[in-house]
């Protein structure tokens, strides 16, 4: 009950341009009373155009952060890699799709390995996501081991 449990909240994407780093930042909660360590996360931006459409993607893999207090909140800002030419029809569409993967990966202090998941929608401009897909979607990328 103790163990530290970590949460991610407050997802926003930056305005993705051409030629201009993809920019993800959100809040990491710990809500465990013990410490996190050794924290990594592993992201991934996908942009999907209409129903059956193109999707292009980028993936991140970073380190976070050495200790993430328990109690504490820890913001996480990600700018890389550069969004290319060949994504200008899928930024274009206007009834596409904007989705992150993630998973977030720390210790404890007694070296027990867990692992945070979360996969949200945008649902309002780049500064709303909430939980994707069915609740089976969910139970497989939303969860705190």
């Amino acid at each position: 009950t103790h163990r530290p449990k970590l949460r991610v909240r407050l997802l926003k994407v930056k305005p993705l341009e051409i030629g201009k780093p993809v920019q993800i930042e959100y809040i990491v909660a710990n809500i465990g009373e013990n410490d996190a360590v050794k924290v990594r996360s592993e992201i991934t931006l996908k942009v999907i155009t209409g129903h059956g459409g193109e999707e292009k993607s980028w993936t991140n893999e970073f380190q976070m952060a050495d200790v993430i207090t328990g109690g504490c909140n820890t913001p996480t800002h990600v700018a890389d890699a550069i969004v290319s030419p060949d994504w200008g029809d899928v930024l274009k569409n206007p009834n596409g799709a904007v989705r992150i993967l993630g998973t977030i990966t720390y210790e404890e202090k007694s070296g027990i390995r867990r692992k945070t998941g979360f996969f949200r929608e945008c649902t309002d401009g780049l500064n709303r996501f909430s939980r994707f897909g069915t609740e089976d979607i969910q139970r497989d990328y939303e969860y705190e081991d």
